[in-house]
């Protein structure tokens, strides 16, 4: 007779492991999941620094009383509010997630007071002088034709990392005069037309791609992956590569807040920049009210921006 299993004793990092591990399945950016677990990695090493052993502590065994004298601590170390913000933002969202999960009675963290966001003027780029190198990149292989649809794509569409990535053949359909348009589909579902000449590249792109392959397709030191399409992480480090080749600061988060500029700049209007980013609110959108009040619109593409 076979004896019962006992239970597996569900852990707090037990708990981190199976956060992150969501945030990945559903499509959070290499970068936020990393944020996400430096911020989970400190407020363990404080319940450490307590006395707190981890390897037999449970979720449902941290208690307020320990999240607030974190918060103390994080004052206490003269960290900015900022980042008192998103550390405690950070234990309210994987708490809730454990008491979805049922890991947890009730979510602790849930009403733990935050500072108020400071808002500062998010980092932008040239947008003229970047796209003109965009242009000039290589564009002879299908990897480097590849690259160069991508890095040209996140300017024109200013779509999170993970859009571009899992973008498939399916989702372009044929606009006006021979251009084309993207679908983006997700918490909001829109439509983006794109220039002509990034159309033309685009096209280009697909006639070397057979049917069913993503338009965005994996690499490693072998070659093409069939059917896989490129990372989250792959896009951030394509940026990461390109730019250090240029001699510049660039992220695909800088990228999005230039083309938002430069959208800005061209006379769209707030809605309108907001659709097009896929953003379901204006609270969402209101980190850019600094960059809108600092640079008015305005004939300044060739000004630097950085």
């Amino acid at each position: 007779m076979k004896r019962a299993k006992k239970p597996t004793r569900r852990t707090l990092s037990h708990g981190v492991k199976s956060f992150l591990g969501h945030l990945s399945g559903v499509g959070n950016s290499a970068n936020t999941i990393q944020s996400y677990r430096l911020d989970l990695l400190d407020f363990m090493r404080f319940l450490e620094d307590e006395g707190v052993k981890l390897g037999s502590v449970t979720p449902d065994d941290i208690e307020r009383k320990w999240m607030d004298r974190y918060h103390s601590k994080l004052r206490t170390d003269s960290q900015r509010a900022n980042t008192r913000r998103r550390k405690l933002l950070t234990l309210r969202r994987f708490f809730s997630y454990l008491q979805g999960r049922k890991w947890v009675a009730s979510n602790q963290a849930a009403f733990l007071p935050t500072p108020e966001k400071v808002e500062r003027v998010p980092k932008t780029a040239n947008y003229t002088e970047v796209l003109g190198w965009i242009r000039e990149h290589a564009s002879e292989t299908e990897f480097e034709l590849r690259n160069q649809v991508i890095l040209w794509m996140l300017f024109e569409t200013g779509a999170s990392v993970s859009e571009i990535a899992e973008l498939r053949q399916s989702q372009l359909d044929p606009g006006p005069g021979g251009t084309l348009q993207i679908r983006f589909v997700g918490k909001v579902n829109r439509s983006i037309a794109l220039s002509s000449s990034l159309s033309e590249r685009v096209e280009k792109l697909r006639d070397r791609l057979k049917a069913g392959e993503p338009l965005f397709s994996g690499y490693n030191r072998f070659g093409k992956v069939s059917r896989t399409h490129i990372s989250s992480r792959g896009v951030e480090l394509l940026v990461k590569a390109w730019a250090e080749s240029k001699g510049v600061e660039l992220t695909p988060r800088m990228i999005r807040h230039t083309a938002v500029l430069h959208w800005y700049r061209q006379g769209m209007d707030r809605p309108a920049i907001r659709e097009r980013l896929g953003l379901l609110t204006d609270y969402t959108f209101r980190i850019y009210e600094p960059l809108f009040q600092s640079q008015p619109p305005g004939n300044a593409e060739n000004q630097n921006q950085g």
